[in-house]
């Protein structure tokens, strides 16, 4: 506490880097697995895939950065009312960017991944399509996550990451056994549904009652 007169700074910086790197632990330990049920060349296709998928909803991630001063300030106003429409117009633009990045998917995917692995494209669309609902699911979170923490909620977003992990994981094991490709790439779907969820819940909430903290204004 004597290195910062900040109340609350440790949890903050606790909380948002252990989030963080729970966040790339989880990714590099849902590979492993993957390439421990199916072997390396799965793995490597799944991995390839994710990537991919990834990579097509990477421009609306961008917005986070430009995000946190403009929350920041509206919080300090308590513009609850500026902040649920930013919010909302975000969520609506990236419902729009989410259907043409599907669409792409479903028609240069598979292509693009015959590209860069030289694999059949029999039974990769599907895989393809799981990942890139999945990919849209962590891009709906672009406004949320800014949001949560500006509101110095950083503690939830980690305490959802953690809980998530300890179902998500073993569910792609088993998922992964019994229907292999696809299985794997259903588990990832609801392990991102899960932690959307988490980060939706508090902001739903805080909207209904208009409040910065989750209980209705006096």
């Amino acid at each position: 506490p004597w290195l910062s007169p900040i109340k609350g700074i440790w949890r903050f910086t606790f909380s948002t880097s252990l989030d963080q790197a729970l966040g790339r632990l989880g990714s590099r330990l849902t590979v492993l697995i993957v390439g421990a049920v199916l072997g390396p060349e799965n793995a490597a296709i799944y991995n390839v895939t994710w990537q991919i998928s990834d990579g097509m909803a990477r421009p609306a991630q961008m917005l986070t950065p430009a995000l946190y001063p403009e929350l920041v300030a509206l919080r300090d106003k308590r513009d609850w009312a500026s902040i649920r429409q930013v919010t909302n117009r975000i969520l609506q633009a990236l419902a729009i960017f989410s259907a043409v990045v599907l669409v792409v998917a479903t028609f240069v995917g598979p292509w693009l991944l015959h590209l860069l692995l030289t694999v059949p494209w029999t039974g990769t669309r599907t895989l393809l399509l799981l990942m890139t609902v999945t990919a849209i699911l962590d891009l709906w979170d672009v406004p949320l996550e800014p949001l949560l923490v500006s509101l110095n909620k950083a503690h939830q977003i980690l305490i959802g990451r953690m809980v998530t992990m300890c179902f998500s994981l073993p569910l792609l094991y088993v998922l992964a056994r019994a229907w292999g490709m696809t299985g794997a790439g259903f588990a990832t779907l609801l392990s991102e549904l899960a932690i959307l969820l988490t980060r939706l819940g508090p902001y739903l909430i805080m909207n209904r009652n208009k409040s910065f903290e989750g209980k209705p204004e006096a």
